[in-house]
This record gives C-alpha cells, sequence and structure tokens, in this order.
C-alpha cells in the first residue's frame, strides 16, 4: 500500500512540474564518493564540529517493551508522519524522534543500523527516540508494532536544517535557470528579453546606448553560471513542503496546528531534474552544497517558506497574542494571517530534529523586527522541545528600485540625477540594522553579511550563489567553531579621530589583511548630523586600518557605511559599490559611528 501511494505522489508531482515549469537541460551527472563508511579525520573544522546533542536523551529507551517478530508482514497499522519516508535524512550525533500514529496503542519499535529503541503509542499516537548516531548510510529504517511493520528505505544521517522565510528564501533553481525572471523598469514600463530575436537588434530597438544590453548580458551570463554549478549527488536530500503542496484553502481554513505537511524526500540526483533541483530553493541548495562539499557530510533540508510573509504569520498564536504590541507588520489576507504559516508549515516538525534554522525574511520590516524575531525564536524553541536551537539569518542584500536611472541614460546624467528611492527600497538599511540586532537578544543566533549581493530592478537578486556560501560560511564560523580560515568580514574595532579632522579605523577579522576596492565607495561622512557628503577619500594605511578624509568636511563626526542602496556603477553587480573587504573576500558590514563627544 504504502509503495503505492508513494508512486501516485511521485506522479502527481511531476504532472504539477512538468505543466508547471520551464523545462531546462539535465546538467550532467558528477561523479562523488558514495562510500559513507570512510570516516576522515574532520578535526579542522572546529572543536563543536563532532559536538554530540544529549536533549532529550532521558526519554531514549533501549530495554525492549515487546517481542519483535521481524518477520511479521507490512501493513497499515502504523502511519509515520511523511517526513519519515524513503530518501529521508536524520540528523546527526543528536537524540531524534520518530513520531506518527497507530491503528490501536500499544508497544512500538524502530531499528536501524543494527540498533533498536522502543516507545508506547497513547490515544493512537507514538513517539520513538533515538540514541545520537554518526553520520552515514543509506539505511533501511523499520517500525515494529505486534501485527506489522513499515518500513523506510535509503536513509542517510547528516546534517538536516530548516529553511524558512519568504520569497528569497522560496526562489527556485528553474528562476535563476530563466534569469530570475528580471524586468527593467522605465516610465512605469517593463522590458524582458525575448530570447528568439537577434540580441543586438533587440537591444538596439529598446537601448540605443547599451545600458539594457549591458544588464541582460550580465544576466545571461549568470544564467550560464549557475547551469555549470549544479552537482548532482545523493549527499544532498531535500523536503520542499510548501512550494509541492500549495494548497490555497489551507490558508483560510486552518485554525489549529497541523500534524503532518504531506512531506516529500527528494535527493538531488533524480533523473527528473525540474521535479528535483530545478523544483528546490537556490538558495537552500546552494547552502547544502557548500556545506557538503566543504565537510563530506550528507546536508538535507526541510524547506517550508511563503513568498510576502511577516514575522507574525510564522509566530505560534499563543505567543503572537501574549507579545501582540511587537508585531507592527500583520495582515488580514489569509496566508498572511497570525500563526497560520506556523500551524501549517512549521508544526507538523515540532519533533523532528534539527541542527540550525536558516532564516531569510525581513524585506520592508524596519520597526520591532529584532523584537519580533526574538518572540518567534524563542516559541520554536519552547515548541521544538530544543532551548539551543541555532539560528542563521540571512542578512539582506541590496535592492534600489526607485532610483533615477534608466535604460539609455548616460553616465553623467546618472550622476546628476535627483535620487527618488521609495520606501521599501530605503527600508533596507535600518532591516539590516533590526537583523544585527537579533543576537543581541536571543542567544544561539548569527547572522550573515551580504550588502555586496542583490540587484536593482528585483527584491528576488538572480544570484543566489553568494549569500547561500556567506550564511554557510557565518554557520560553520558559529556553530562548528572552525578557525582554520576566516570565514566572515571584518570587523570594526576602534575608530579614532585625528588632528587634521580626519579618522582611523581599525578592524579585527582581517585574516591575512584588508582588501581596499572600488575607490572607497558607500562611505559617508558628515561634521553637523544629517549633513552627509559622498566624496570621502579612503585609504589603506596597512593590513588592519583605513583612513576616511573628505575636502567637504572639516572635522568628521559621523559616518555611515552601506547606507545607500542604490549602486551608481552598476545596476546588476553590488559588489562594485561595496569598498572594504578582508583578503579572504568577506565584505565589511554596514555600520554608523557618531562622535559622543562631538
Amino acid at each position: 500500500m504504502k509503495k503505492v501511494i508513494s508512486f501516485l505522489l511521485v506522479l502527481l508531482f511531476a504532472l504539477i512540474t512538468f505543466c508547471g515549469c520551464v523545462k531546462n537541460d539535465t546538467p550532467p551527472n558528477t561523479n562523488v564518493n558514495d562510500d559513507l563508511e570512510e570516516k576522515p579525520d574532520k578535526s579542522y573544522l572546529g572543536e563543536d564540529f563532532d559536538k554530540v546533542d544529549n536533549n532529550n536523551i532521558e526519554k531514549v529507551i533501549t530495554q525492549a517493551n515487546f517481542e519483535i517478530d521481524r518477520n511479521v508482514q507490512e501493513g497499515t497499522d502504523i502511519i509515520p508522519n511523511t517526513v519519515f519516508s524513503d530518501k529521508m535524512m536524520l540528523q546527526r550525533n543528536a537524540v531524534t524522534c520518530i513520531y506518527g500514529r497507530m491503528a490501536t496503542d500499544g508497544p512500538i519499535a524502530a531499528e536501524i543500523n543494527g540498533k533498536t529503541f522502543y516507545g508506547t503509542s497513547e490515544n493512537n499516537e507514538f513517539k520513538i527516540y533515538m540514541e545520537p548516531m554518526e553520520y552515514g548510510g543509506p539505511y533501511v529504517l523499520t517500525l515494529y508494532c505486534t501485527t506489522s511493520k513499515y518500513v523506510i528505505e535509503n536513509v542517510l544521517i547528516g546534517e538536516v536544517f530548516l529553511m524558512s522565510g519568504q520569497s528569497n528564501m522560496e526562489w527556485k533553481i528553474s528562476n535563476m535557470l530563466n534569469m530570475g525572471d528580471q524586468g527593467l523598469h522605465e516610465e512605469g514600463g517593463m522590458y524582458r528579453p525575448d530570447l528568439e530575436k537577434d540580441p543586438d537588434t533587440y537591444y538596439q530597438f529598446y537601448d540605443e546606448n547599451g545600458a539594457m544590453k549591458d544588464t541582460f548580458e550580465r544576466l545571461e551570463a549568470l544564467k550560464q553560471q549557475t547551469q555549470k554549478s549544479i552537482v548532482r549527488t545523493d549527499h544532498i536530500r531535500f523536503c520542499d513542503t510548501p512550494i509541492r503542496n500549495f494548497d490555497s484553502d489551507l490558508y483560510t481554513e486552518t485554525t489549529d496546528e497541523r500534524e503532518d505537511a504531506n512531506s516529500l524526500w527528494v535527493t538531488a540526483n533524480e533523473n527528473d531534474f525540474d521535479f528535483s533541483i530545478g523544483y528546490t530553493s537556490a538558495f537552500a541548495y546552494y547552502f547544502a552544497l557548500y556545506l557538503w562539499q566543504e565537510t563530506g557530510i550528507p546536508v538535507g533540508y526541510v524547506h517550508s517558506s511563503v513568498g510576502g510573509t511577516y514575522v507574525s504569520a510564522w509566530t505560534p498564536n499563543e505567543e503572537y497574542a501574549e507579545n501582540r504590541s511587537v508585531f507592527n507588520y500583520t495582515h488580514t489576507e489569509a496566508f498572511r494571517r497570525p500563526n497560520v504559516l506556523y500551524n501549517l508549515y512549521i508544526a507538523p516538525y515540532k519533533d523532528f530534529k534539527f541542527k540550525s534554522v536558516i532564516w531569510y525574511q525581513g524585506e520592508g520590516q524596519p520597526s520591532n523586527y529584532a523584537q519580533s524575531m526574538k518572540v518567534m525564536i524563542e516559541s520554536w524553541r519552547s515548541r521544538f522541545n530544543d532551548p539551543n536551537l541555532a539560528f542563521v539569518i540571512v542578512g539582506l542584500p541590496r535592492y534600489g528600485a526607485g532610483d533615477s536611472y534608466y535604460p539609455g541614460m548616460t553616465a553623467q546624467q546618472y550622476q546628476d540625477a535627483e535620487v527618488d528611492t521609495p520606501v521599501m527600497s530605503s527600508n533596507y538599511f535600518p532591516c539590516r540594522e533590526q537583523q544585527k540586532l537579533i543576537p543581541t537578544l536571543v542567544s544561539n543566533v548569527a547572522v550573515s553579511v551580504n550588502i555586496d549581493t542583490g540587484d536593482y530592478d528585483e527584491t528576488h537578486p538572480s544570484e543566489k550563489q553568494k549569500p547561500a556560501i556567506h550564511t554557510a560560511c557565518k554557520f560553520m564560523e558559529v556553530f562548528y567553531k572552525r578557525n582554520d580560515k576566516i570565514l566572515s568580514g571584518p570587523v570594526v574595532e576602534l575608530i579614532e579621530k585625528d588632528v587634521d579632522g580626519s579618522v582611523t579605523i581599525t578592524f579585527s577579522n582581517v585574516g591575512d589583511g584588508l582588501d581596499l576596492r572600488n575607490e572607497g565607495r558607500n562611505f559617508e561622512v558628515a561634521e553637523s548630523k544629517n549633513k552627509y557628503t559622498y566624496n570621502v577619500t579612503v585609504e589603506l594605511l596597512n593590513e588592519e586600518q583605513i583612513k576616511l578624509s573628505s575636502e567637504d568636511v572639516g572635522e568628521i563626526n559621523y559616518i555611515r557605511y552601506g547606507y545607500l542602496n542604490y549602486p551608481r556603477i552598476s545596476r546588476i553587480d553590488m559588489s562594485l559599490y561595496v569598498s572594504v573587504y578582508n583578503l579572504a573576500g568577506f565584505p565589511l558590514d554596514q555600520f554608523v559611528w557618531e562622535d559622543t563627544q562631538e
């Protein structure tokens, strides 16, 4: 019965994918080492890399409470949550819980890799806790009761993440291979490339000065880069819940926590590219790919994100009601209602063990965002019964729509134009400032820095590789304590005023030194508050210090870095507007400084 149902689900999702996705050429398979029994020394990855999480260890039962008949037939007496299915992944080095329903109450057992663990069903619900296990596989996980068994095949043990947030987490690989569905704005209209037409004729017709052609050439190069970067491997596995099971009626009907999200695990080596890699979250896939390539450990993720949503929709009702004043952003629209997305796409996994939550959301929420995230994080930890559950917040990229740049403008016209940046774009700097506050309010939280990424025209940047890698590196830095190489950008340690009115900034986390690029762009300085100038000279003094000065300012009392979202150099390459990196290639985060003695 299970096999028939699985086949029908696969067929259904394949049909949905065929009808709704752009077909792409399937990249060739990449040879990978499939021998997970080999456990090389990974100590270079950090002191916490192999740390064992014994949370809930007291619930592990290894003493038999019934005699298992391994010859019993498969049946329907055991109904595990659908997250426990073929091709799944379990979290390594942690107590894991297998849960679901049974037709009748009684004893139940789980057997994997020669080890057996026991539990009991009460009110037709069961939970079995299994002791921490090293990474490896593939294994067979078999559940037994007194009358039947349930077999789950091709199970790996590795690092498992919960990927959540809004549309930038939801953005699929197929979107990237369609150049991110980018558009260029001019006088309220939107131009998109027609690849069937001759490019030179097309671009010349719409854009005599070549600005549009340059942009789409960059996007085409990104498309080719994406195609080449995809790796087919069984060691990356994912479960894309909302995008595979979207049902708008659920948003209006759901008032209670959902028990099961109709999960479906897929490997990154499925024959149908559009059904697997092409259909998954681009950010989540590249995060998993980089982490697997760096560690050799299998990586899996459950992806639960919905575009255009606020923190309140992801917060359980009780915690939302108790902290209503901190949630400035709520909405009566069905999928944005408070707690509805928690009920649908998070609650079904609250007994599932994750290494960390990776959270990509926050565009347009500059007020009270850190406080609302504190409530959400603490509520998830409470509901998951995991008080130390790690969170990595994906720092927002850049977004510049509303700048007065338009196709055909000369560089001088652009420089002279009056900038008119709309509310959402101008919110990005304060949103990122709020994100930086979250680790000061709640423990075990890290924030990645991505101000060298983004798109002028789209809130959905085409490039997902770079922010995914930045975030994977921040995860390893904080939660593995990896210290054999630099994994994040320079950090401002000291700002000193010089007698000539200039300032010297000293940085830590520079590794082999600072890397000053792009003529010091994105620094602003002022003598009087809110009277900033962009005319700043930035000088590299040594491997850890820079000097700021300006002909427009007698004495620098205020500094802003990273405040402007719109790039006055390129519409598509935001890294050209970031000037301070370390030699490891990671950018300095935005910051604001003022002389308190001024």
